[in-house]
């Protein structure tokens, strides 16, 4: 969720973000609950600060929305257009953040994070096919040298290559 003094949403909008947020996160967790062992700990653990955070967000906006209903605010054609704008943009902010679990959950973490982030440098960062090839390759190149080396532990292979 973006806060900023410029242009906020509209509470019945951020309701709506958050609400989808935090079914998002619901699903990551139950999704995260279906790995074995060891292996789940950690995303058993994210998976609950997304859905408390998520849950947190939901409260807020639907506070913010009953208060402005109380104070019988009314929107101009202005602030309805903007508002409209700002949605597209969290949308757009959800989308990515979808196509990341989902690419992780099927192809698995070192396939998605490379292809990941070269995609959302390109499309959403504006970065040079140079830029965002040298960032992809060096964050994958980081992520395999620390956990699967240095730690030796076994990244999350997705439901495709991990069968």
């Amino acid at each position: 969720m973006s806060h900023s003094d410029k242009s906020p949403l509209s509470p019945l909008i951020g309701l709506i973000v958050a609400t989808l947020m935090l079914v998002l996160a619901a699903a990551v967790l139950s999704m995260a609950y279906g790995f074995e062992g060891g292996s789940g700990l950690f995303p058993r653990f994210i998976g609950w600060i997304f859905v408390v955070l998520a849950g947190s967000e939901v409260i807020l906006q639907l506070k913010a929305l009953l208060a402005q209903k109380q104070a019988g605010f009314t929107d101009n054609a202005d602030v309805r257009q903007e508002s409209r704008a700002n949605l597209i943009k969290e949308m757009k902010g959800l989308l990515w953040l979808a196509v990341l679990l989902i690419g992780i959950y099927l192809v698995g973490i070192m396939i998605t994070l490379p292809v990941y982030l070269f995609s959302f440098m390109r499309l959403s960062g504006n970065r040079s096919v140079q830029q965002s090839a040298i960032i992809a390759l060096c964050s994958t190149a980081f992520v395999y040298l620390l956990f699967v080396l240095l730690l030796d532990y076994k990244l999350y292979p997705g439901i495709i290559f991990g069968a």
